[in-house]
């Protein structure tokens, strides 16, 4: 007779109470490990519902502007492109409402997404093309939301992109919404419709217009502002890669896309470098004035602005209303192009300095020398402008020929510029049209946007470009060609050099890796794991007491085998190993069964959460998910809990002595008496685990 071979014997003889130390350690198991599958099973579902969204996109590029539409073409033919990414498209989102017109159902922060109608036709065909451009496609969420059906018609409100920011004097603040009147062609129930740039967003609102539908009542004809990148080994997944891509799209860009333009003005002799925000970003000049100095080009840079007035401080009550006054940088480019009434060289404009051109010092009988009063608005607050003026000394008066009739100084401003008279002036500020003139009417008619008037530019600064670091503190940029050089035939190498100098980054592109991104977000800062482990900690408590007691009475019930083994010479410590061992087998064969359970008891638990407690927890579909890893982890804890609650078991037996064995008493109980109480609770646990 061998140990093993008595321990054999030893399993299979007391079956009946490892039964109920095998079932103990199941109830264990299961709800430990099916505590980790739970947490699982939430994280799978989280990260399943953020890839279904996504579907194989992998980053996005974004601008805080409008960009040419053929600028994903242009990246995606570029040969290394193909080495990491699979496709990159072109596409619009903006946020706005929808109003269904029948229900009068609102909805707020809805987004507004372009697609080609090839896209559209394949969803609607019949009823994309009875519409044409009046389509909508809502995914189910917003429909359900405002209760729209196939054929009804709803009202989108969407932001409208402005150049100009209306935080300034030049921004339209009563032009920030467009309404679309459309029918709904289609409502989308798959996953990848529910596309989110906000991982966050657990039902994302969106709503497909045809592209050239939202790019007409957008204002922004082939332009867009975001970009889909998808496919690829590695498309966007890594730093290296949306590293790579930015390059690509600092080599691709053009200054279209940083709306910006380069003028060449052959009749006054320079290349003037303007901004569609009416102001050069702090970046745009930087790159600028870097690329005039790689070139050895003079630049000078300017700041117009509109005086609602000129007067003279002292003199009569005249004054010449809604005039250009241009702040200049000192140097002999811009002053070259003057010349003063008594033929005297220009003099540099010194800080408190100001210039009038011939026309206005006539207008108001100004003579050099007196002080000279100019009035204009400031933007405060939001939609509050404010009166303030400023009074200069009359430097000199200047001819009315060279760039003093420059409308260049100007850039171009919708409202203003392309006004056919000043009375039809739509600037975003008010203007009092009695105090225009018929003289002056005339002079827009010859001089359109020539200056009226000339001060320093640190006066410019000054008095207007209070918010310099965040809009610019110029209006324009003025290359001056090398001597005999024409301005077209600077232009390109302004161009070329200023591309290598602007970092798409600073002046409002912005790559999302938005897989790598929405899966970390989808991983969340909570340890679903742990927590329903804390949820189950009784029922884990209770197993563990449970296998214990079992194996602890069923050990009792053998103290006369125990004495008997110790009195013929087995040592003690081989008789505990000998018992600790049989628990073990017991509690690794209860385990491997509670791995099964455990399957079970998490559906239970999801089963729970999707029906009882979802409105709670607004969870997305859960679906169990399983890693190996937990199974390793609940089956290995298992065991050893089960052990450790074995050998806590078995401590009090191991230290009893032989006879008292042999005579039936165990640890913490007196021998049984015959028909006692005691007695009958042994017959009845005899009955039970040793048959």
């Amino acid at each position: 007779m061998t140990v093993w071979t008595l321990q054999r014997r030893s399993l299979v003889y007391h079956w009946r109470a490892h039964v109920a130390v095998v079932l103990g350690v199941v109830a264990g198991t299961a709800v430990l490990t099916g505590a980790l599958l739970v947490g699982d099973s939430l994280r799978g579902s989280l990260r399943a519902s953020v890839l279904s969204r996504l579907a194989n996109l992998d980053c996005v590029v974004q601008s805080s502007g409008f960009f040419r539409a053929d600028l994903a073409r242009e990246i995606a033919a570029r040969p290394e492109f193909s080495r990491d990414r699979g496709a990159v498209e072109s596409l619009i989102i903006v946020r706005g409402n929808a109003s269904h017109t029948g229900s009068g159902a609102h909805v707020r922060n809805v987004n507004v997404l372009s697609f080609t109608a090839p896209s559209l036709e394949a969803e609607a065909p019949t009823r994309a093309r009875q519409v044409a451009g009046h389509a909508v496609v809502l995914n189910r969420n917003l429909a359900d939301e405002l209760r729209a059906m196939p054929g009804d018609e709803i009202l989108l409100r969407a932001a409208k992109p402005a150049a100009i920011s209306r935080e300034t004097l030049l921004g339209h603040r009563d032009d920030a919404l467009v309404t679309l009147r459309l029918s709904v062609v289609a409502i989308l129930d798959r996953d990848e419709f529910n596309i989110t740039l906000n991982p966050s967003e657990i039902r994302p609102l969106n709503a497909f217009v045809p592209e050239r539908t939202l790019q007409r009542a957008l204002g922004q004809p082939d332009r867009t502002n975001t970009l889909f990148v998808t496919g690829g080994p590695r498309g966007g997944r890594d730093a290296a890669a949306v590293s790579r891509l930015m390059d690509m799209l600092g080599e691709c860009t053009t200054l279209a896309d940083f709306g910006l333009t380069l003028r060449p003005d052959e009749r006054h002799g320079y290349v003037a470098l303007e901004s569609d925000a009416f102001l050069l970003a702090p970046p745009v000049e930087e790159a600028a004035r870097g690329a005039a100095k790689a070139l050895g080009v003079p630049a000078a840079g300017v700041l117009a602005y509109l005086a609602n007035s000129i007067a003279v401080e002292t003199g009569p009550e005249a004054e010449v209303p809604y005039s250009i006054v241009a702040a200049i940088e000192p140097g002999p480019e811009l002053l070259d192009g003057l010349t003063t009434t008594d033929s005297g060289p220009v003099p540099t404009c010194a800080s408190g300095d100001i210039l009038l051109n011939e026309w206005t010092a006539r207008e108001l009988h100004a003579r050099v020398g007196e002080p000279i009063r100019l009035r204009y608005w400031l933007a405060g607050p939001p939609g509050q402008l404010t009166s303030e003026e400023g009074t200069f000394h009359l430097r000199a008066i200047l001819r009315m020929r060279g760039a003093a009739l420059d409308p260049g100084f100007a850039p171009p401003y919708r409202g203003i510029t392309d006004a056919t008279t000043l009375t039809d002036w739509n600037p975003p500020f008010p203007i009092d049209v009695h105090k225009i003139r018929s003289q002056d009417e005339a002079y827009w008619q010859t001089y359109r946007t020539a200056p009226k008037a000339f001060i320093s530019l640190a006066d410019g600064e000054r008095l207007w470009a209070h918010d310099r670091e965040r809009f610019g503190r110029l209006t324009s940029l003025r290359f001056y060609p090398r001597a005999g050089q024409a301005p077209a035939s600077l232009q390109p190498e302004v161009e070329q050099e200023l591309r290598r100098g602007l970092d798409p980054a600073r002046l409002g592109f912005r790559i999302d890796a938005l897989r790598a991104r929405a899966l970390a977000a989808s991983r969340g800062t909570t340890d679903f794991s742990g927590l329903f482990l804390g949820f189950s900690l009784f029922l884990i408590a209770a197993a563990a007491m449970l296998v214990a007691l079992l194996y602890r009475l069923g050990v009792e019930r053998r103290a006369r085998e125990i004495g008997l083994l110790l009195a013929t010479g087995f040592p003690r410590r081989q008789v505990a190993r000998l018992l600790l061992g049989e628990g073990l087998v017991v509690a690794t064969l209860g385990a491997a069964v509670g791995l099964l359970a455990a399957r079970g008891y998490a559906g239970l638990m999801l089963a729970g959460l999707q029906n009882w407690w979802a409105t709670a927890l607004n969870t997305p579909a859960l679906e169990l998910h399983a890693r190996p890893a937990s199974y390793v982890v609940g089956g290995v804890a298992s065991v050893v809990l089960a052990a450790t609650a074995i050998a806590v078991a078995l401590r009090g037996v191991a230290r009893t002595p032989a006879r008292a064995l042999l005579a039936g008493v165990v640890p913490g109980r007196a021998p049984a008496e015959r028909g006692g109480v005691t007695w009958r609770r042994e017959r009845v646990a005899g009955w039970i685990f040793v048959g």
